[in-house]
């Protein structure tokens, strides 16, 4: 059993893509490219791929089968990268196209806010599956957020003039596929940070956050996903209002428990 007032709260790992962003960005990276109306088409051919892997799946009756059918998505994930770098998609990239890019990001209201409330001593870090670092980093600057966040996510890779190879880290050693992938090094995390009497917050929105999300010391799911939703109904996992554990002098959470909480908009989350 663990007590924690959110004061207590001394790492903060946030999702990007629809938690930190009004959309999904990887179509505005696809516009760094030489061709960014190839993009449909290897959008296509991922979801082919999904579904084919969703079909052949069978049932998840648990928890358990949900994360082995989130960590086989890893297959998936190889063949999109494969086709993107066989392809050259960000081949002749520079770090220049992927800053003018970034600048189109859409950070959502109230975000830039709740980052200057994170008291100095919170460690502050974003998790994400995106394919590159660089461009999260950039639109956080173009925002003016200018807190230190840690960014953990894929990389497009350069050689030593700062021109794209063509190649990207997601599909090496280390790469973050998937919800598995998240978990992982969230659980690195959680040790050091419970070593100092702290706690962990996770933030995110969709199936692909949910490990991290239960892991989590308090998790935190942002806006109104439909599918996480049905997730969370079907393996009996309880989805409180962010007010309900705001309004508590302290949270008693056990790992068993299944508990996370709901925010809607980033004025909500307090942390005091």
């Amino acid at each position: 059993m663990v007590k924690a007032t959110l004061s207590r709260v001394s790492v903060v790992v946030l999702d990007w893509d629809e938690t930190i962003t009004v959309a999904d960005t990887m179509s505005i990276l696809a516009n760094a490219t030489n061709d960014p109306s190839r993009w449909s088409g290897f959008v296509d051919a991922y979801m082919a791929d999904m579904k084919a892997y969703e079909d052949s799946f069978g049932t998840r009756e648990t928890l358990e089968d949900h994360y082995r059918f989130l960590g086989g998505l890893s297959e998936c994930e190889y063949k999109s990268v494969a086709r993107i770098e066989l392809a050259g998609v960000f081949k002749g990239v520079t770090h220049a196209d992927i800053q003018r890019v970034a600048s189109e990001v859409k950070i959502r209201s109230g975000f830039k806010e709740f980052c200057h409330k994170l008291g100095v001593a919170v460690e502050r870090e974003i998790l994400s599956v995106n394919w590159s670092s660089e461009f999260i980093c950039s639109a956080l600057a173009n925002a003016v957020v200018t807190d230190h966040w840690t960014i953990t996510a894929n990389r497009i890779e350069f050689d030593g003039a700062g021109t794209g190879t063509g190649g990207v880290s997601k599909d090496k050693e280390g790469g973050i596929r998937t919800g598995m992938d998240k978990l992982r090094i969230l659980e690195s995390r959680l040790g050091a940070c419970h070593e100092r009497g702290g706690l962990l917050m996770y933030i995110g929105d969709s199936n692909t956050d949910l490990p991290a999300l239960l892991a989590a010391d308090i998790g935190v799911i942002f806006g109104d996903n439909r599918s996480l939703q049905q997730t969370c109904d079907k393996y009996g996992i309880t989805v409180r209002s962010f007010s309900e554990l705001c309004a508590k002098d302290y949270v008693e959470k056990e790992k068993e428990s299944k508990v996370l909480y709901r925010a809607r908009k980033w004025e909500e989350i307090i942390l005091e």
